[in-house]
């Protein structure tokens, strides 16, 4: 009885861990309510090699991001700097601050208290919990530095020179341009303004996969912005591709650190079953009144008939190269995109062939 209730355990634990598994590789973590009761005690053991569970995830399979940078605010001047550096985190995790080993922080403090600076290769970090967190220091130099390195994933950056705001600071590759500045309050400044087209390209494989590029035009001061939400109805995230700090919240808007300037942000997703009709999200400004689809049938799956949307020259709009010779649609709001399957493939045995 013993031996019999053992291997009862175990096999539901090998389903745990299996589910587990596929949760993990696919929409995200399993939730506790989903556990059963009697395998809930093991849950400690089995996430304890997944300690990055909470955090949201860039690519399937790749490290999840496990800190948001919310806003780092800069006062220097030719002889001193202050930092206020706001950061979200979701496991404990290494954080990197603003300096390097030429400008080392000094007086550092977490949420009020004094806090241990650490060095990571000759970075300053600090070691943070699960929280909402906020981090000050201070800069001493005899001059004004030409640059400043910052956190790689921070977004946002409110400047602040010689007592003066600088409402478009120059960040290029994780630096903060001091030296460059112009005295942005001299001239006028464009309104915040965003806009927005929408490409998407349907792959019709197994699983069916739709890869959404969005072409963000933004001006104005840097800010964080709600884009809605850019996956189609049915379809889990597996990837994001962008310049600019970008990630999906748990009710599927897209938030990203803006910038002004020209940026892609590349979302890849997956359908959870075959796809036979597919549906625009309609949705508020910025988002574009019209979407270009572009369809890659695969033909050694099935064979497929397109309905729906009026087809257009694909060379006519700015596809990517890679989606050129394919189908191009576009997809009105009121639009339905049909997908009827003719015959699958191999359903009649081809005629043996031999090439040399």
């Amino acid at each position: 009885m013993l031996t019999m209730k053992i291997e009862s355990l175990s096999y539901s634990l090998f389903l745990f861990l299996t589910l587990l598994a596929l949760r993990l590789d696919a929409a995200g973590p399993i939730q506790s309510h989903e556990i059963p009761e009697p395998l809930r005690p093991w849950q400690a053991w089995v996430s304890w090699s997944h300690p990055d569970l909470n955090c949201p995830f860039l690519s399937t399979g790749s490290s999840r991001q496990c800190v948001w940078s919310n806003q780092l605010k800069l006062d220097l001047n030719p002889a001193s700097g202050h930092f206020i550096y706001q950061a979200s985190v979701f496991a404990d995790s290494l954080v990197p601050l603003p300096g390097n080993r030429d400008h080392w922080p000094e007086n550092l403090q977490l949420d009020g208290s004094p806090a241990v600076l650490l060095d990571h290769q000759g970075e300053p970090a600090v070691r943070l919990a699960p929280g909402d967190h906020t981090l000050s220091g201070d800069f001493r130099w005899g001059r004004l530095p030409d640059t400043l390195a910052v956190p790689p994933q921070t977004g946002i950056v409110q400047l602040r020179l010689n007592g003066k705001a600088v409402t478009h600071p120059v960040l290029r590759k994780g630096n903060l341009w001091l030296k460059t500045q112009t005295d942005e309050n001299t001239r006028r400044q464009p309104e915040d303004s965003v806009k927005m087209r929408l490409f998407r390209l349907l792959d019709d494989g197994h699983p069916f996969t739709v890869e959404t590029l969005m072409d963000v035009r933004i001006s104005g001061a840097q800010r964080e912005l709600v884009l809605g939400k850019p996956l189609l109805e049915g379809f889990i995230p597996t990837k994001i591709e962008s310049a600019l700090p970008a990630r999906l919240e748990p009710n599927g808007d897209l938030r990203i650190q803006a910038r002004p300037g020209s940026w892609q942000v590349r979302l890849f997703s997956r359908h959870v079953a075959p796809v036979a009709q597919l549906r625009r999200v309609v949705q508020g400004a910025p988002w574009p009144g019209e979407e270009i689809w572009a369809f890659r049938a695969e033909h050694q799956l099935r064979v497929v008939e397109v309905s729906g949307p009026a087809q257009i020259d694909s060379r006519q709009v700015d596809l990517p190269d890679t989606w050129s010779s394919l189908p191009a649609y576009l997809m009105q709001p009121e639009d339905l995109f049909s997908i009827k399957e003719v015959r699958r493939a191999n359903a009649q045995a081809e005629a043996d062939q031999l090439n040399l």
